[in-house]
């Protein structure tokens, strides 16, 4: 299974990451990501620290990357992206 979770700010995508994280607990292979979670993982900084510290063209540059290796890193996922990602990234 290959899911991208996507809508405005607000409306619950991470909400129903989390729960799809309980409804498919049993499949092994699923991994399951929030896309700016992992971005402030990776670069120990909020969103919007990093959005601030480098503007938009730079943050939503990262974005993309970041995104394009966990689905290249992954066969199975369901990722919950930011807002504003471009839609156009979505393989």
């Amino acid at each position: 299974m290959k899911m991208v979770l996507i809508g405005h700010r607000g409306t619950g995508k991470s909400h129903l990451l989390e729960r799809l994280k309980v409804y498919f607990h049993d499949k092994s292979n699923l991994k399951f990501f929030d896309l700016d979670r992992e971005i402030e993982f990776r670069e120990g900084k909020t969103i919007n620290q990093i959005f601030n510290e480098v503007g938009e063209e730079t943050f939503r540059s990262l974005e993309t990357k970041v995104f394009h290796q966990l689905i290249q890193q992954h066969s199975e996922f369901v990722i919950s992206l930011g807002a504003g990602f471009s839609l156009q990234e979505i393989p």
